[in-house]
């Protein structure tokens, strides 16, 4: 894959009118002749959504994908349903009801009083028993036979691929191209050999790791929970992956959350300092990832996914800046302490993984 494919996707345009879902989609081939009284809208992707009641009253949520890499994220998602079809009734995701793989349309019916994770955790409503709840739900995921299904490998974490064209050399057009906050982050990790180094490791200490069937994407907003229950939905990235990058993936979702909630102007912008205010800031939000990492444990011991999983979300830290600034001029002070913390938890994992929750449980 190359870099300008990474760092540059094609999603399409989240501008406009909305079409309706039968001028977008074949509904003959979702299942359903109608859709109506239904609204929609576009995911921060630029995905299309549309919720509402088919013909005969039942509650309906249609997905759209758009961009450069529909096609491949459908087949994962049709992969899933496939696989979890041979499993029975696991409960695991909202019950999918058909397909347009012509236009990249998935149905699915749509669940009853639900809140997203990120919603909750906006709202400060998103609880330990939130949190313990999708542990148990991720581990259940992790823990799945693979009931003679083939199921697709994921590829190395984009933000690694992208990385290793930064430190050879950012192609001239893309660099001609980009925003000023773009270039200033290239900048910030081109020359950085111990980051380089630790990247590598990381992802050939992953290697020999057994795969399991992972969600790919396990952000809050992909966390559907009513009362303590939850579903896990958008398995556009399943496959199956080493299980540290799903368990990373969640906890980098607090990570930022605690960046982004620092108090930065006017302060000590040394790495360390930068670190401890981030640290400082997340105590409120480690009880959340204990919660999560307690759950999907259940009382194992595996040092080498705690050092995996800490260094995971220093990866994905660093993905949130250099997939995040594209269009910006300049670098906020949030993106450079995401970029420091980012590279200790790469570089120095066990330094940090008490630090930031994924305790060891004896």
């Amino acid at each position: 894959m190359r870099y300008e494919k990474i760092i540059s996707p094609s999603l399409g345009s989240s501008k406009g009118r909305i079409p309706e879902p039968h001028e977008a989609v074949h509904l003959d081939r979702l299942g359903t002749a109608c859709f109506k009284s239904f609204s929609a809208t576009h995911t921060g992707s630029g995905n299309r959504i549309w919720t509402g009641t088919g013909g005969d009253g039942e509650r309906l949520f249609l997905k759209q994908l758009l961009g450069r890499p529909a096609e491949e994220r459908l087949l994962s998602a049709m992969a899933f349903e496939e696989y979890v079809s041979q499993l029975g009734d696991i409960d695991i995701a909202p019950r999918h009801l058909g397909s347009d793989a012509e236009n990249s349309a998935l149905l699915f019916e749509a669940l009853p009083d639900v809140h997203d994770g990120r919603a909750l955790a906006d709202a400060s409503e998103f609880w330990e028993s939130h949190a313990h709840a999708a542990g148990l739900l991720t581990r259940r995921l992790h823990s799945l036979e693979g009931a003679g299904a083939t199921l697709p490998t994921q590829p190395a974490a984009p933000v690694a691929l992208a990385l290793r064209e930064v430190f050879e050399g950012v192609p001239e057009q893309i660099y001609t191209d980009a925003s000023g906050a773009e270039v200033e982050s290239w900048r910030v990790v081109q020359r950085d050999h111990a980051l380089a180094g630790a990247i590598t490791e990381l992802f050939a200490s992953s290697r020999p790791v057994p795969r399991v069937p992972t969600h790919g994407a396990l952000r809050l907003e992909h966390m559907l929970f009513r009362e303590q229950s939850v579903h896990f939905t958008d398995w556009t990235e399943f496959g199956l992956a080493d299980p540290a990058r799903d368990i990373a993936r969640s906890v980098s979702e607090f990570l930022l959350r605690a960046v982004r909630k620092t108090r930065v102007c006017g302060e000590d912008d040394s790495t360390g300092a930068s670190i401890e205010r981030v640290l400082r800031e997340l105590e409120y939000l480690r009880p959340l990832v204990v919660a999560f990492w307690r759950a999907y444990l259940g009382g194992r011991v595996d040092p080498d996914l705690i050092h995996r999983s800490v260094a995971h979300s220093g990866v994905y830290l660093l993905e949130s800046v250099l997939f995040g600034v594209e269009g910006r001029e300049l670098l906020h002070r949030a993106d450079r302490a995401a970029l420091t913390l980012g590279r200790v938890l790469v570089i120095t994992p066990s330094a940090f993984a008490n630090k930031i929750g994924l305790e060891s449980v004896e």
